[in-house]
């Protein structure tokens, strides 16, 4: 659709006299040994030189003063130095010129000190630049709950099969050592667990593992006369079954049928609200409304899930099972089971599980959000939309996701740049 009288902007190349200014004060006051190195190049500034080419750009420019400018406490001599741009047997080209800053850069911002090591942050970089430009499609936005399908399926299913496994087996495991010794704990550790982790591990193929969902900003209870309906008729379809099929007293069947009733309505009148592009502060903030969804549905199903055993329990509804026995299975039982609820509310946990095979094939670090955020506060290389990180240069993005093609920076972004 044509807009008439809107105004066309047009990105023109740096003033040489700004771009010297730029890469001098940065350096350091006028007269020092950190300002004299750009002589040379900054007096080329303007002209063909590929490498004053290559400085035409902001992004160029910011190139050149992180990989040649000395930090506050850096030895010049441990920098290097500006005039190997002017060499003509090594850059010929401005894509040369910028091929050599875009592989020059990570090592650069991750200089000692340095809380994370320059190879490991560059293989993280690039891992993640490869999944948003291939596995996301090209896309900028690198977000936290997508980062499970930078993992292949087999490697998925490994991951979410032992994380299964681990949380019904301990559960399970509890509760058969309470109630029926060590041995018993142990078989039951490792026929639930195995059964569980087998099962997730088949599964992963289904749009319930692999589907891209957005996160939860916040839980609230919102029942309608739709939730209010399908309480009544699960309370009576389960009345009806447990007294009549069943065989069981009239006051066990209408507890079952109450509490078959407010699951549901309970689950109906659950709403969960995406984040606010407006209002989003980061990606770290928006990470933990979403674990607090997780929690917060977590333990309210849980709860109910308790209250119901309780109730069936106390109403003697199983014959072989005492008191102690079934108060034992229901503390250890209904937690997996709140859990598993939340699992339905939140993508926190999809999270949570796939660190563990990226920080095992050291694709990125354990604490990766603060790797994030610190490469995006400190180092420059990434920088916050809302909810996502987004690499600083979209030709940065792809030079990391396929190194060995040399990538020239656009005169023109194909999005907005900053120095």
């Amino acid at each position: 659709m044509a807009l008439n009288g809107a105004a066309g902007i047009r990105l023109l190349p740096l003033d040489a006299t700004q771009a010297i200014a730029y890469l001098q004060e940065d350096a350091g006051r006028p007269g020092a040994a950190a300002t004299a190195r750009w002589n040379q190049v900054v007096a080329l500034l303007g002209t063909d030189v590929p490498a004053a080419r290559a400085l035409s750009t902001p992004l160029g420019l910011f190139l050149a003063r992180t990989i040649y400018n000395p930090r506050p406490g850096e030895r010049l001599a441990d920098v290097a130095h500006p005039d190997e741009l002017l060499d003509p047997t090594r850059f010929p080209t401005r894509a040369a010129v910028e091929t050599h800053m875009f592989a020059a850069f990570i090592p650069a911002i991750y200089r000692p000190p340095s809380r994370w090591k320059a190879e490991r942050a560059e293989r993280t970089l690039k891992f993640l630049a490869h999944h948003v430009e291939y596995t996301r499609g090209g896309t900028p936005d690198l977000a936290w709950w997508q980062l499970h399908n930078a993992l292949p399926n087999q490697l998925l299913a490994r991951a979410w099969g032992c994380a299964a496994a681990l949380m019904t087996g301990l559960a399970a495991g509890l509760a058969g050592a309470l109630t029926g010794g060590p041995e018993t704990g142990i078989t039951a550790a490792v026929l639930v667990g195995l059964a569980f982790g087998v099962g997730v591990g088949l599964g992963i193929n289904s749009s319930a593992y692999t589907e891209d969902r957005a996160p939860t900003a916040g839980v609230f209870f919102l029942p309608d006369r739709t939730a209010a309906a399908k309480a009544v008729t699960t309370a009576l379809v389960v009345g009806l079954w447990a007294t009549v099929k069943t065989g069981v007293r009239l006051r066990l069947g209408f507890t079952a049928a109450f509490v078959g009733g407010f699951g549901v309505w309970l689950w109906e009148s659950i709403i969960t609200v995406p984040p606010d592009p407006a209002t989003t502060v980061g990606p770290r903030q928006v990470l933990a409304q979403d674990r607090r969804a997780f929690w917060i549905t977590a333990l309210l199903s849980g709860s109910l899930g308790a209250v119901a055993l309780a109730l069936l329990i106390v109403l003697k509804a199983f014959r072989d099972v005492g008191l102690r026995d079934g108060l034992w299975w229901g503390l250890l039982v209904t937690p997996v089971i709140g859990l598993c609820i939340g699992c339905a509310y939140s993508v926190w946990w999809r999270f949570l599980v796939v660190r563990l095979p990226l920080a095992m094939f050291r694709h990125a670090p354990w604490r990766l959000m603060g790797f994030l955020a610190d490469a995006h506060e400190h180092r420059g290389v990434l920088r916050q939309v809302g909810a996502v990180y987004q690499f600083r240069h979209r030709n940065l993005q792809r030079h990391l996701a396929a190194p060995q093609q040399p990538r020239s920076i656009d005169p023109v972004p194909d999005r907005p740049d900053r120095i």
